[in-house]
């Protein structure tokens, strides 16, 4: 580095800290754990938040938004997120004013539509990054559950969709969750940071254990004097409620006065004895302002369910304010997940048609409302009309709601028998069918719960393979993205065009429309018919050498046997071990019988096996049956199959669960223990969580008898028709007229004859899915390589695949911006619980990751600890949202001509306040290194001052200002430090009342020159400034005045003398651009020449004035904040490395012709030479490059980058004959070779690499050029042939290999879908897609 002003300054001098553990000015920071950079000490930080959450609990940073209107939130404090996300989280639904501007707008022909209403560049849709914030442009979690965990842009402004709850930190809670015991359908699905409980510990578990509420609303697990040690201060405010607080814990406070519930329930009754029922938590509500939870005052305190909700308050609805005066009460069921506001609001509108409640409710038509017609006569800022849908009865939502996969009303609106459409943006949103309009996000596609009654968005319509597991889009135009983007574009075109397009597009997403080959028996269900794993094809299938086979034939891992989950259709990898004798060859090579059916009868024994008293489960299998007219009746119809019927196709019992590996239900794949409604519910799948509840009730002699064999324990009445005691979905009427409480699957034999454990998954297994972690393996290939290579090259490498993805990291130049030093020193209540548990809560684990909320702890030269904040948050310990805009940008060069002198490209951006610049932000372009797709996507803050007339405009215009905009200028940066403005787009505001917003465009230049055209024909910079075209407006009279040196003013025409001198020579000094936030808004900002940084451009990055990079490579440097003196090295074509000092990997493959071969030149129309890895899980060719020829070159070179680590594992010929209209083209194999740096060989194309096309009949012998195939087992693909007739076929592959061991050492075929090669010993065949 290299200073060039020789002026004594302050900005001449840079502190060098010696050690690299501290930072700062004066190296006043330092890290804790010993990291010498950001990212380190980040990581480690976050790291051990996996460790234990519940040190969140013991700091009061609770993050909240501070907003700008008056709130009435009740006990929880708003999280920006609240604001227009289309539930009313303030009394009178204050949060939801003026969000119509959002939810109705409109987008520009070229960007995509997020749900929520921002728009996002068309190309940007589906690139595997989250550029909406509510994540509805890609496929995968709409939830964000790891966001606690980790740092990142994207989960800092991630929102929730209408359907989930936030948790603050950027984890959404699917509205139907658990609130009181943390889970959804089984699995564990709760706030990590807790905020979904606090303030109610008591009324929930985590983790299993109870939680007991402190001051300030936040949980503690922990057996404690709270009241003594200060902690809680309840007894004081209301003894009632603090002996409620013991009933529910069991007295996890050692200051209760109880030592039981029992004993506890007799103190709340007294205290609490003014009412029957009591509200919890105490002062105000949590769940929402208008929403208390209340608790019988007489009731079982074991069960923390509250039993009802009381209603008080006001609340938006249309064309009316809904007033509820005194509390209306409401029944809670069971299944209520306390998470939603849907039917919260909805009941509370609709209570004055309501007879009981209309007595408490009062419209009122003058008060906050939504509008009467919904704003269907306004228009969105592009001058476009509102496209509304009145199809909510108690809000008003854009017509693209409707079916997109994303319940917005009640009820909703994302039924089958609901149709909509959306030709604006239809192109982006699958359709289900022409009989069935949907515009479905890409979000909900591949779920494994369908949205469309064809399932169409869980197959793909033309194979019908399952996409859930085989499209991933994680990172732009790989070809499951392309896949994904052509697949919904084509939904809304007719079904010829679409069997078309996929067709032209196979050689692109082959793997992703075909079954591949190792898909195969493989106990998973990769086709909608289930063809891939018939038993009786299955039988000829030969399963790898480490891998169980099953008596069907299919092939699993061998520790899926005895897990407690049917792998095998007929369950011979569970309790069908029982009944096997001997085990056939395959198995006995791997495993012992004896063993393995000892370690199983450990988990099938007669003290957790149903019906076992009954049954010999040693040779039954236990169930009610389907084959007889009382199945309830055990005297004469005893609930035992032999376990030779499981599987065999025919269902011998109730629900087919015997057979629940072969049939299918519905859409969702397996049956499992799902439930298929023949009549009821309109034939749909029941899932199993959600059997015999509200969603799909059990009416006792109304239902069939086979959902009665799945919801009999739910009888409430006793046989001689009086009520019993069991009214929980977890109490059991046995079936001797018995009621037990809470014995529903808790893993414990209770009923006479253990029917209370029917049906019931085990607990280690999720409920949500039927085997969902039961997916096909990675598998890599230990082949030896063809041809033999010298001995002396490194040989039995395994290939390893690994999906490329760049990992977000904190952006620690913004993150810096903001410092908040913490230094008071108090007792907290870490420093509480750390004396009394020293071994347990330590520095690192409870103290480091959580102090500062997200943001990064270090420590100070006095001692203390400060909080640096990411831009997303500010206060001592970043307890508080910023108001602010993220910016996601990219240049695309495909209309840019440089020069060959520019360096690289400046673009400066600007944050506005009308034509005061509020902050500032560079980021800097290569055209070498950034183009085409490999641009680099900038993510960049700015806040929203939160002071002065700033604030002002905040709270007076709510509906917003339109103030605020964004402005990009663009600079060429030359070698010989010349500054040359070229370009301008300038973009307004329009959602400035939203706390935080996203404005995400590409900045694109024009084919033509800007300065020539329109307003600029008349000069109206003058001499001291260049005029430019804003580049984004369409009117020619939108210009931009780029000023000179000193020169400012929107015609340049003003001077400012101070700035002589002030900047290094050759660079642009712009008076008034550092911005207000910097707190001098009339300081200078100087546009540093290429090189070139610091304040006043008078520090020289000059680490490639020698050049660094070796073997002819070109240094640029590389801008980036975290290290000013980065720069990177653009490599030769031969060489490669971040100093090009490795020798690039290098195929090198010579062809040799000899009176064997196959091909005469002259016969060659063209060919083509594929360089191909595979996908491990699919076996698809991952095409890493290509190469045409028009004639056979003696000679084949590949160099390819190191980065691949080894050569492509196989090179592929492709040759087109004479007559290639008419003709297959043939296929050549010339090397497979696994691990191996470099490829160096030479290649004759004989038959013994050559890979014929298996077509004929099964009545002669096929022979190609001398190589001879077995007749009986090759019968081959005949275009047409039906699917079952294609799968028999394919499963005598492996045979196939077996019966041509007298071929050459290397067997290769192929069929129209895959390329086969027989393994080394002729074992079996592999197939590649």
């Amino acid at each position: 580095m290299t200073v060039i002003s020789n002026e004594v300054s302050y900005e001449n001098y840079v502190c060098n800290c010696t050690n690299p553990q501290t930072f700062g000015k004066y190296c006043e920071y330092q890290f804790f754990q010993g990291s010498s950079s950001f990212d380190d000490e980040i990581r480690k930080q976050y790291q051990s938040r996996w460790n234990t959450s519940f040190g969140s609990q013991l700091h009061n940073n609770r993050p909240c938004y501070q907003a700008h209107f008056e709130c009435n939130f009740g006990l929880m404090c708003l999280d920006w997120r609240h604001v227009c996300d289309g539930k009313q989280q303030c009394m009178n639904g204050i949060d939801e004013e003026y969000c119509d501007k959002i939810e109705f707008n409109e987008c520009e022909d070229d960007e995509y539509r997020c749900t929520n209403g921002m728009c996002v560049p068309e190309e940007y849709w589906l690139d595997g990054d989250y550029d909406c914030m509510d994540y509805s442009d890609e496929v995968g979690t709409l939830a964000g559950y790891e966001c606690n965990m980790i740092p990142t842009y994207s989960c800092d402004e991630h929102v929730c969709l209408y359907n989930h709850w936030s948790c603050g930190d950027g984890t959404c809670l699917h509205s139907r969750a658990d609130r009181i015991n943390g889970v959804r359908n089984g699995n564990r699905e709760h706030c990590l940071n807790f905020r979904d409980v606090n303030y109610m510990c008591e009324a929930s578990t985590r983790f299993g254990l109870s939680l007991w509420t402190i001051e300030d609303g936040y949980c503690l697990q922990y057996h404690l004097h709270y009241n003594q040690l200060g902690l809680d201060r309840s007894s004081h405010k209301s003894l009632c409620i603090f002996h409620v607080k013991c009933a529910l814990t069991n007295s996890l406070n050692l200051d209760c006065k109880c030592s039981t519930p029992d004993k506890c329930a007799e103190l709340v009754d007294d205290a609490c004895r003014d009412s029957s029922l009591i509200s919890y938590p105490l002062d105000r509500p949590v769940l929402n302002p208008y929403t208390d939870m209340v608790y019988k005052r007489v009731r079982n305190w074991r069960n923390k369910r509250p039993d009802g909700l009381i209603y008080g308050g006001s609340i938006k609805c249309i064309g009316y304010q809904m007033t509820i005066k005194e509390g209306s009460g409401w029944g809670l069921a069971e299944m209520y997940s306390l998470l939603t506001h849907i039917e919260n609001e909805y009941r509370m509108c609709r209570m004055f048609f309501d007879e009981v409640h209309s007595p408490f409710a009062f419209q009122n038509y003058s008060g906050p409302q939504y509008d009467q017609f919904c704003w269907n006569t306004s228009r969105t800022f592009n001058n476009l009309p509102y496209l509304v849908s009145l199809r909510c009865s108690i809000r008003c939502i854009s017509k693209y709601r409707v079916r997109d996969g994303i319940a917005d009303c009640y009820p909703h609106e994302e039924g089958f028998n609901e149709f909509n459409s959306c030709p604006r943006i239809q192109r982006h949103r699958l359709r289900c069918s022409s009989s069935e309009s949907s515009c479905l996000i890409p979000a909900v596609i591949g779920t494994l719960n369908p949205e469309c009654s064809n399932a169409h968005d869980e197959y793909d319509y033309k194979s019908r393979v399952p996409l859930v597991r085989n499209v991933i889009c994680q990172s732009r135009n790989t070809a499951e993205c392309l896949y994904l983007r052509n697949y919904i574009k084509m939904s809304s075109m007719n079904t010829t065009s679409l069997t078309n397009y996929i067709s032209e597009g196979e050689s692109l997403s082959s793997f992703l429309t075909k079954v591949p080959f190792k898909s195969h028996c493989d106990s998973n269900l990769d086709t909608a018919s289930g063809i891939d794993e018939i038993p009786h094809l299955c039988q000829k299938w030969i399963c790898s050498k480490k891998e169980y086979q099953c008596g069907t034939g299919q092939c699993i891992p061998q520790n899926w046997v005895c897990d407690g989950e049917w792998d095998c259709s007929d369950a011979s990898d569970e309790e069908g071990i029982f009944i096997i004798e001997k085990f056939n060859d395959h198995n006995s090579r791997i495993m012992n019988l004896t063993k393995t059916k000892s370690d199983c009868s450990s988990r099938y024994q007669n003290a957790t096996v149903p019906f076992s008293k009954i049954c010999d489960i040693s040779k039954e299998y236990p169930c009610f049956r389907s084959d007889v007219d009382d199945p309830f009746n055990f005297t004469t119809n005893p609930p035992c199959i032999n376990l030779t019927q499981i599987g065999d196709g025919i269902v011998n019992c109730l629900t087919g669960l015997d057979e629940r590996n072969i049939l299918q239900c519905g859409s969702i794949g397996m049956l499992g223990f799902n439930f298929v409604f023949d009549n009821m519910f309109n034939n749909v799948c029941g899932e199993y969580t959600v059997l015999c509840t509200e969603r799909y009730p059990w009416v006792p002699g109304n239902s069939t008898i086979s959902y009665d064999s799945v919801c009999f324990y739910q009888r409430q009445h006793f046989k001689n028709g009086s009520l019993s005691q069991c009214d929980s979905l977890r109490d059991v009427k046995c079936l001797n007229d018995v009621c037990i409480k809470r014995a529903r699957c808790n893993g414990i034999l209770e009923c006479e004859n253990g029917e209370d454990e029917y049906r019931c998954i085990q607990p280690e297994l999720t409920q949500v899915q039927y085997r969902p972690f039961k997916e096909t393996q990675l598998k890599s290939l230990t082949w030896n390589d063809y041809p033999a290579f010298a001995s002396k090259m490194s040989t039995g490498l395994k290939l390893t695949y690994t999906a490329s993805f760049e990992t977000e990291k904190l952006n620690i130049s913004t993150m810096m911006k903001i410092l908040y030093p913490y230094n008071k020193k108090y007792t907290s209540v870490y420093d509480i619980i750390r004396d009394l548990y020293p071994n347990t809560i330590t520095f690192e684990g409870y103290y480091l990751p959580f102090f500062c909320n997200r943001g990064l702890a270090v420590k100070h030269s006095d001692g203390e600890t400060t909080c640096f904040c990411s831009p997303a948050f500010f206060g001592e310990q970043c307890e508080f949202y910023s108001d602010r805009i993220t910016v996601a940008t990219h240049l695309d060069l495909s209309n840019y001509h440089a020069h060959p002198q520019v360096q690289a490209i400046k673009v400066l951006v600007t944050f506005l306040y009308e034509d005061e610049i509020i902050d500032y932000y560079e980021f800097h372009v290569n055209s070498l290194l950034e183009n085409n797709d490999n641009y680099v996507k900038q993510g960049i803050y700015f806040l929203y001052p939160r002071f002065g007339k700033y604030l002002q405009t905040k709270k007076t215009n709510r509906s917003g200002s339109q103030l605020y905009s964004v402005s990009f200028e663009a600079f060429d940066l030359y070698f010989n430090e010349t500054i040359q403005s070229i370009a301008t787009w300038h973009y307004p505001m329009y959602f400035d009342f939203l706390p935080v917003y996203r404005l995400s465009k590409i900045l694109r230049f024009s084919s033509f020159s800007g300065s020539k055209v329109g307003s600029c024909s008349n000069k109206p910079c003058g001499s001291h400034g260049i005029c430019q075209k804003i580049l984004n407006s369409n009117s020619s009279l939108n210009y931009f005045c780029s000023c000179h040196s000193g020169f400012y003013g929107k015609h340049c025409d003003l001077y400012y003398q101070e700035c002589l001198g002030y900047c290094s020579a050759n660079s642009i000094y712009k008076p008034n651009y550092r911005g207000i936030l910097t707190g001098n808004s009339k300081s200078m900002l100087c546009i540093c020449s290429a090189a070139r940084f610091g304040p006043t451009c008078s520090l020289k990055n000059d680490q490639c004035i020698v050049n660094p990079c070796q073997h002819g490579g070109s240094c640029f440097p590389t801008y980036t904040p975290q290290d000013i003196l980065n720069y990177t090295c653009l490599c030769a074509p031969s060489f490669t490395g971040s100093h090009c000092e490795l020798a690039r990997g290098l195929v090198h493959i010579r062809m040799n012709l000899s009176t064997n071969s196959l091909l005469r030149p002259m016969n060659i129309s063209a060919l083509t030479i594929a360089f191909n890895n595979y996908n491990p899980k699919t076996f698809a060719f991952l095409m890493q490059h290509q190469q045409v020829h028009r004639n056979l070159p003696l000679q084949i070179q590949l160099a390819y980058s190191r980065k691949l680590i080894t050569a492509p594992t196989i090179g592929l010929l492709k040759v087109y004959g004479q007559n290639y209209e008419r003709e297959e083209p043939k296929y050549f194999v010339l090397y497979f070779a696994v691990g191996r740096k470099d490829v160096n060989i030479t290649v004759d194309l004989t038959s013994e690499n050559y890979c014929p096309l298996i077509e004929g009949t099964n009545k002669k012998r096929l022979t190609s050029k001398g190589v001879c195939f077995s007749s009986k087992l090759l019968i081959l693909f005949i275009k047409g042939t039906d699917t079952y007739n294609t799968t028999a076929i394919i499963v005598s592959y492996h045979d196939f290999c077996r019966q041509n061991r007298s071929l050459p050492s290397f067997i290769c075929f192929r069929d129209m879908n895959y390329l086969c090669m027989c393994e080394p010993d002729d074992y079996r065949a592999e197939c590649f897609i």
